[in-house]
């Protein structure tokens, strides 16, 4: 098969966190309000431990939340965890020997409630990546990668690799 042989395209959006405020009755028994309105949630901060959910500086589960091994200050905050965010991905093949992949994600950064940025900070990470496999050997392939990033957050970088793989089956 020669062409386009996979798509993908996902949204994720994490700027409501259930709202802009945090009002629980159970945690005001003092008072005479007998009503609750939760929200607020900060996903991966965690106000009592005074730091968020992070192991060696980087968040568990989704990369587009920044991590806080990019904070300058060295706090283990999540300073980015309001985002939007599309992803789009295509697989082709070129033929019986050359394959690969696009990537790209385009995200709208708010901060958190409590920190929100003043103005929206955009990023765009992208991937190309090209795969050969020769027809005269058996399961070695060869794949030469790039990918370039312009975020107002991370910063613009630029990358390349190259991987020698071999696949098969291992044997006693």
């Amino acid at each position: 098969k020669k062409g386009i042989t996979g798509i993908v395209l996902e949204y994720i959006q994490t700027t409501d966190q259930s709202g802009p405020f945090h009002w629980a009755t159970h945690d005001y028994s003092h008072t005479n309000l007998n009503y609750e309105a939760t929200g607020k949630d900060n996903y991966y901060n965690n106000y009592f431990y005074a730091e968020g959910w992070a192991h060696f500086g980087m968040n568990n589960g989704n990369p587009l939340l920044t991590s806080p091994i990019y904070n300058t200050d060295g706090s283990l905050w999540h300073f980015n965890n309001r985002v939007k965010a599309t992803h789009v991905g295509i697989s082709y093949t070129l033929s019986k020997c050359f394959s690969g992949r696009i990537l790209t994600t385009y995200s709208k950064n708010y901060g958190t409630h409590d920190i929100p940025y003043f103005n929206v900070k955009e990023c765009l990470y992208s991937l190309a990546e090209v795969c050969y496999h020769p027809q005269y050997t058996t399961g070695w392939n060869f794949t030469i990668s790039g990918g370039w990033d312009k975020s107002s957050i991370t910063g613009n970088n630029r990358g390349i690799s190259l991987k020698i793989n071999k696949v098969g089956l291992l044997t006693k």
